[in-house]
């Protein structure tokens, strides 16, 4: 499966043709990723404050569904709806995440709204959705796109989002969303209001409410700033800045020395133990970037003591939309300390 394909903040447009569909026992062995979809925003503008950040995210891409024999939708009913199960965590995540457990149901369709993490600067959200019509053909599935608008105290702001969807039976599609959160103290407890519509239609909301905070995960997050840099090939120079890790992965956050950020910057190399490790774009906004641990590469070893890590980067298109998967080499591995 191809891969670093991201909702950017730029306005980049994205060609979901790079990404094809994986059988089962390749799901088995590696984390099934997807990207979901550019971000979509209400047509009225809402002043952002330091305290409010909010998602528009499309839930299900219109292409991001694999598609599993009935067999396979035997296995797969049988693990939870929870984020870890999803996104291939062995850890215990239960003491970071607020259990929601929710569903509502409205014009033959029930959104449930299932568990949330708060990590720093993104709420990841598992939510379910239930069709009585079912999801039989791959039509079906692209016009099951769900939007939604996340508020924190009660404010909206324009924000981002990436995740992946699976269709896991005839009527349900499982999906667990990225959406980017700003200026949050991690010691508070927020108030979150989520309003999922059908693509396109805002007249009808399904509607979840709940507080949550990120404290616990925060107390078990590990940062390393770092102090590595090198240079696009626009001359641009990209500074590495910290290492975060907990149990829900790796994230390096970067910055350029310029306003705007031409290229996909990607990661790759290994751990001191010899393991594949690779880092792949997230997140830009500006001058400012996040890359997060590729789990289809390899995990980090947790006796890990180091990484070394090559950048490579590719332009980003600027008339297609298409992303080129021709990186290249842009600098000399860097070392990174893992304690």
């Amino acid at each position: 499966m191809e891969k670093n394909i991201y909702a950017l903040l730029n306005e980049i447009e994205t060609n979901m043709d790079h990404y094809k569909r994986e059988d089962l026992s390749e799901f088995e062995k590696k984390r099934l990723k997807v990207f979901t979809g550019k971000l979509r925003k209400k047509k009225h503008r809402v002043r952002r404050t330091a305290a409010a950040a909010a998602c528009a995210a499309v839930v299900l891409g219109a292409v991001g569904i694999t598609m599993f024999s009935d067999q396979v939708y035997a296995q797969i009913k049988a693990v939870s709806y929870d984020i870890a199960s999803f996104l291939g965590i062995k850890k215990d995540l239960d003491p970071y995440k607020t259990v929601v457990s929710k569903s509502v149901t409205k014009e033959g369709l029930t959104v449930t709204l299932n568990e949330v993490i708060l990590d720093k600067d993104e709420l990841v959200i598992s939510v379910t959705q239930t069709s009585e019509d079912g999801y039989p053909t791959e039509k079906s599935q692209a016009e099951a796109s769900l939007d939604a608008f996340l508020y924190i105290n009660g404010r909206e702001a324009s924000g981002s989002a990436s995740g992946g969807a699976r269709k896991i039976s005839e009527d349900t599609i499982e999906s667990v969303i990225n959406c980017d959160v700003k200026n949050l103290n991690m010691d508070e407890k927020y108030d979150i209001e989520l309003k999922f519509y059908r693509q396109g239609d805002f007249d009808t909301a399904w509607e979840f409410a709940f507080s949550t905070s990120g404290e616990e995960l925060a107390e078990h997050t590990r940062e390393i700033p770092l102090d590595d840099s090198f240079e696009l090939p626009d001359g641009s120079a990209i500074s590495l800045n910290t290492y975060t890790s907990n149990d829900l992965g790796q994230k390096i956050y970067f910055s350029s020395d310029r306003k705007r950020i031409e290229y996909d910057i990607m990661l790759k190399g290994e751990d001191n133990l010899g393991n594949p490790v690779s880092f792949y774009l997230s997140r830009l906004e500006g001058n400012k970037g996040k890359l997060k641990i590729d789990d289809l590469t390899g995990e980090i070893s947790e006796e890990a003591t180091s990484l070394q890590l090559t950048p490579y980067a590719v332009a980003f298109p600027k008339e297609s939309g298409k992303m080129s998967s021709d990186y290249e080499q842009v600098g000399d591995a860097v070392e990174i300390p893992l304690s």
